[in-house]
């Protein structure tokens, strides 16, 4: 009698455990998928607020401006554009060809409409919600991205830094830093960009400050000696 009660604890735990992990990778793919596909809902919800706010203030185009009689880009990426606050800068620049990438559709409409892209060229205005990944090996002069790296998950951020230094030898970035006096929240993070863009080949070269925020401009190792 003993050694049945035994056998059946003993297959009753393990069921239990079986059950138990079952219900953990159910759980954890729940967890990941709440917050990971919700941020297309969230901005794409928040883009006429978003746009409302900040959608037309130039606070940045003095620097801007600098970075792009320094570097003369001809084909720019702005890696999360939103409604387009930087298209201006770009057309009266006349910036050849620029490719404006937002995880919200809503926000590249304000865009399209706006601006009324491709009616006076140049630049010649591309807008996607999609993957650019996957265009060649440094197919830009320059990416911009403004408050929008700050966004992205730091089980992620190594990934997104990679894919984009792939796509050109000079990068600016605007995000969120210790100068900025903000607290991490669930969509707003601090990442190391310094140590995060040196381990694939990239140095800091100029480095500012617009009140409060910090920008940073950084350049493929190789393409700066060869400049210098």
């Amino acid at each position: 009698m003993n050694k049945m009660k035994y056998f059946y604890r003993k297959i009753i735990g393990k069921l239990t455990f079986i059950t138990d992990s079952i219900f953990f990778k159910f759980y954890k793919k729940c967890f990941i998928f709440r917050f990971s596909y919700p941020q297309k809902i969230y901005w794409t919800k928040m883009a006429l607020n978003i746009d409302k706010e900040w959608g037309t203030m130039k606070h940045d185009y003095a620097i801007l401006e600098k970075i792009l009689l320094f570097i003369k880009p001809k084909y720019i990426l702005d890696f999360g554009c939103g409604s387009g606050r930087l298209f201006p800068l770009y057309q009266e620049k006349r910036i050849e060809e620029v490719v404006g990438q937002d995880i919200s559709k809503k926000a590249l409409a304000i865009a399209k409409i706006r601006y009324q892209l491709n009616s006076t060229p140049p630049p010649i205005f591309t807008l996607t919600n999609k993957d650019i990944f996957k265009l060649p090996t440094n197919h830009f002069d320059l990416i911009i991205s403004n408050r929008v790296l700050q966004h992205i998950f730091p089980n992620k951020i190594e990934k997104v830094i990679n894919k984009l230094t792939k796509l050109s030898d000079k990068i600016y970035i605007n995000e969120m830093s210790d100068s900025d006096y903000s607290n991490k929240t669930f969509y707003l993070f601090k990442h190391n960009y310094e140590k995060l863009f040196n381990q694939y080949g990239f140095d800091l070269i100029q480095k500012g400050k617009i009140e409060n925020q910090t920008w940073c401009l950084f350049s493929r190792k190789s393409f700066y000696k060869n400049e210098r």
